[in-house]
């Protein structure tokens, strides 16, 4: 949400590259290397996947959205620290974090 306005913003405005360069970058940042799951992940990829919390953002992969993977839901978490600024805005990152634009 817009801080001055409490207007909503959409994900994709809070990202500082397309959606398809965002997925890319969060699994570099956060060490994703097994292709089948990187391939899954960006094929599944979309912005609204993302949630915003106090203590960083999160890609969320509901229960079968990844078939190689078993296992029920995946989320990838990805702490606001100085990596999170080659997918997001600064000023998109919570004010109460040390990376707050």
């Amino acid at each position: 949400f817009d801080r001055e306005t409490g207007e909503l913003i959409e994900n994709t405005a809070l990202l500082t590259c397309t959606p398809e360069e965002a997925i890319e970058k969060i699994m570099d940042i956060t060490g994703i290397e097994d292709e089948t799951l990187r391939k899954e992940m960006a094929e599944a990829f979309a912005p609204e996947r993302l949630v915003f919390s106090p203590d960083g953002m999160y890609v969320v992969f509901e229960d079968g959205t990844l078939p190689s993977e078993e296992f029920g839901s995946w989320w990838i978490d990805v702490p606001y620290d100085e990596k999170v600024l080659e997918v997001l805005n600064d000023w998109a990152i919570p004010a109460n974090t040390a990376y707050a634009g």
